[in-house]
């Protein structure tokens, strides 16, 4: 492909942004190239790859650049030279640093790079922590403090104030140095590592904020926003207490590397510079005592570019300059906050995730009720009318209400007509005509439902959202009223079951449990059934077949096989198999609602990567969909386990001798046994919630890792 044509597809894919400028930086850890665009005072990264060529691992033993390391580097470096002729990128500047810097062959690796075309310019440990230290001022404007720039061979440290900042200190506390101060405990390695901090003349406190600067403390960060439960992703701009600070530290300092590589968004060879970062971390809280920590994505590479503005530029806020420009680029007045957030939200495909959109009000800081009109009030315009027409298609369906009741002239519903019209003039044509109607009656209401969204999936990239515009005393005790009526509705009701249960459920005969023993078994077959049909419904085209739960009730399914059995076997004899199957049919809609949308939100998000890996249907299903499915998956099947446990359709339907629970609990309703019955009711309820807490908690284990 010509590179005309490929410059044109990039800039289209840059939406505006021209690549102006290039930074490489030679680190001793990677060899890193940035590509810059936008507006100079907010620069937007158009491309960044790094090199892992680790230049500065053999400098505190050997004092030299590793061969293996200097050829991986200058292979980096080539590729780079060729990716800037291919943009057409010709202001390029190269910095090397601590490793080139302390290794002897460090002028004759130069040499080779200069050989490359570039023209690379080595900063003195000085230059390098001022430069950092310029970096964040460009980020912070009016930042005052100390900043602190963890790279792979040295921790430069610069205090900042009024825009200045003065001469820098470099001391050999890099990530790839750390381990020769690594003592038999962290404690002793922090006392040596203070020691030094003492003789360099850093042993007093700041009373400021303390900057932090560089990969290693950018991971540390995303674990402590990970444990936090912290809305954003990028850790730019992050803060610590000192005491939340020495507290991440104890526990990353203990921490066993293998198990940090498995975190999501931390790096292998971050993870394994961690523990010892963690140290370093709690020494310098304890020799600086600062006011708090900041995490700065800004520090080299910004303070390069930052120290070519004129003094009008640098006086720009950042965000505010890079606002302007995108705004600018699409005609509309950036000082319209109004407008900027609706920019904002709609930037979100409108299939996009709820929680995505979450997290840009977040960003904003939007009140609660522009949350609530932004966001969630357009989610529940498409969630609302789904949601009531599975309600009442289930109360089209509902049957064990108005047996329990008693049913009679103005509480008879098709439901109870059709048991009637079985059980007791067992006249099977008018039951048949009888689940006809109903089924016409459910299947329309399916049919609506079918064409009517419930809600897409509040799916992150696997990442837990805190609603923090919910932490406003307000919020909270409107969410607490809400919550308190809906509990005093379920409450209270249950509350009069375990008064009159908990006397009698001591005395509790033999077939109470025998039943409660059969409507285990039953659930955990339904269970299993549902699950195994509702997978494979979920992952191809079948949510029309998995809506045959809601198109047709338990009793007319029941109907039905009981007529097509009866000239092969008893059906009084498959009663208990019949229930379970039915079960899972009744459950398999809600099954299908709860996977489907995240199957559909899994595939979108990492189908391409695995397609691009060339992973197989095995991997894909065990590795990427299973592993997050488990919320929902666990969530499916205490659903389905609890609506069998209490189910009273086709059993009541079929009668056998080994009845279920609530078939026993109805036949003691029968007989006037109302204390036994209402014991019988509580020993259900708590299987009930059990089997659904077991399952719905196995899923939700861990299920954000």
């Amino acid at each position: 492909m010509p590179s005309r044509k490929r410059r044109q597809e990039r800039e289209g894919v840059f939406s505006g942004h021209r690549a102006q400028r290039a930074i490489i930086d030679i680190g001793s850890n990677t060899v890193r190239l940035v590509i810059y665009g936008g507006s100079a005072r907010a620069p937007t990264v158009l491309f960044n790859e790094k090199m892992l060529a680790r230049l500065g691992r053999d400098i505190s033993t050997k004092g030299t650049l590793a061969d293996e390391a200097v050829e991986l580097a200058l292979r980096g470096l080539r590729r780079f030279s060729v990716l800037l002729q291919d943009h057409d990128i010709t202001d390029v500047e190269v910095v090397a640093t601590a490793a080139v810097r302390d290794a002897s062959n460090g002028p004759d690796f130069l040499a080779q790079v200069r050989a490359i075309g570039f023209d690379p310019r080595l900063l003195s440990g000085e230059e390098e922590a001022a430069t950092s230290a310029i970096g964040v001022i460009g980020a912070f404007p009016g930042a005052e403090g100390v900043v602190a720039d963890l790279g792979g061979g040295s921790l430069e440290f610069t205090r900042i104030g009024n825009g200045m900042c003065e001469t820098g200190t470099s001391l050999p506390l890099g990530t790839l140095r750390l381990h020769e101060w690594r003592e038999t405990k962290p404690s002793a390695m922090r006392k040596s590592i203070g020691k030094l901090l003492d003789k360099e003349g850093w042993g007093g406190g700041i009373d400021a904020p303390l900057y932090l600067v560089g990969g290693t403390w950018r991971a540390m960060a995303v674990y402590a926003m990970q444990q936090r439960g912290y809305p954003l992703t990028d850790p730019h701009g992050f803060e610590l207490t000192a005491k939340e600070a020495v507290k991440l530290g104890e526990e990353l300092a203990a921490a066993d590397p293998e198990e940090l590589r498995k975190l999501p968004r931390i790096s292998t060879m971050r993870a394994s510079y961690l523990p010892d970062t963690a140290v370093l971390l709690q020494a310098l809280v304890e020799q600086l005592t600062p006011e708090k920590l900041v995490i700065s994505a800004w520090g080299l590479r910004e303070g390069l570019l930052y120290q070519r503005l004129d003094p009008v530029a640098q006086a720009q806020d950042p965000l505010l300059a890079g606002m302007a420009q995108f705004a600018a680029q699409r005609g509309a007045p950036p000082m319209l906050a109004t407008r900027v957030a609706g920019w904002t939200v709609d930037a979100v495909p409108e299939s996009g995730k709820g929680s995505e959109r979450l997290r840009l009000a977040a960003t904003l800081d939007l009140p609660p009720g522009a949350v609530f009109r932004l966001v969630e009030l357009p989610m529940l315009a498409r969630i609302a009318p789904g949601a009531f027409v599975v309600v009442f298609a289930l109360c089209l369906s509902s049957f064990a209400v108005a047996l329990t009741l008693g049913g009679g002239p103005r509480a008879t519903t098709v439901e109870l007509a059709i048991y009637q019209s079985f059980r007791f003039d067992f006249d099977l044509a008018h039951a048949a005509t009888l689940a006809l109607v109903q089924l016409l009656l459910v299947a329309g209401a399916a049919l609506v439902l079918l064409r009517l969204p419930l809600g897409a999936a509040q799916a992150g990239l696997d990442q837990a959202l805190r609603r923090r515009d919910a932490d406003r005393a307000g919020m909270r005790a409107l969410d607490a009223g809400w919550i308190a009526l809906a509990a005093l509705f379920l409450l209270l009701p249950l509350a009069a079951i375990a008064l009159r249960g908990l006397p009698g459920l001591a005395e509790l005969g033999a077939p109470v449990w025998q039943a409660a023993a059969v409507s285990l078994a039953v659930a955990l077959g339904s269970t299993a059934l549902c699950l195994a049909l509702a997978l494979p419904l979920a992952m191809g085209r079948g949510e029309l077949a998995g809506l045959l739960g809601l198109a047709v009730s338990p009793l007319v399914l029941g109907t039905g096989l009981f007529l097509l059995i009866r000239p092969f076997a008893a059906p009084f004899a498959l009663a208990l198999p019949v229930t379970a199957l039915v079960n899972a049919l009744m459950a398999l809609p809600f099954a299908l609602r709860a996977l489907r949308p995240e199957v559909q939100a899994i595939t979108a998000t990492y189908g391409p990567l695995a397609q691009a890996l060339g992973m197989g249907p095995r991997a894909w299903t065990f590795r990427v969909l299973l592993p997050r499915l488990r919320r929902p998956l666990g969530f499916s099947a205490g659903l389905t386990a609890a609506l069998s446990m209490g189910d009273l359709g086709v059993i009541a339907l079929f009668a056998p001798d080994r009845a279920t629970l609530p078939l026993q609990m109805y036949r003691l309703m029968q007989g006037y046994r109302m204390e036994a019955a209402s014991a019988a009711a509580l020993l259900l309820l708590a299987l009930s919630l059990g089997l659904f807490w077991i399952f719905d908690r196995g899923g939700r284990a861990d299920a954000d890792a």
